[in-house]
């Protein structure tokens, strides 16, 4: 992604998206003192690559 080029919008979605990931780091660092930002992290790149691979398929109704 080249970041010197994009509009105005897709900057404040940029923005947005890094504030409320951080805001769910906190709120998950909070409630579970033994875990820290990098365990976060890691779990929601772990997800992430699960996700990648998952297939959906739509059952006839």
């Amino acid at each position: 992604m080249d970041y010197g080029h994009d509009d105005p919008q897709a900057r404040r979605r940029r923005v947005l998206h890094v504030h409320l990931k951080w805001n769910l780091v906190l709120a998950i660092v909070t409630e579970h003192e033994h875990l820290t930002p990098d365990d976060i992290q890691a779990c929601l790149a772990y997800a992430s690559e699960v996700l990648k691979a998952e297939r959906v398929y739509l059952l006839p109704t």
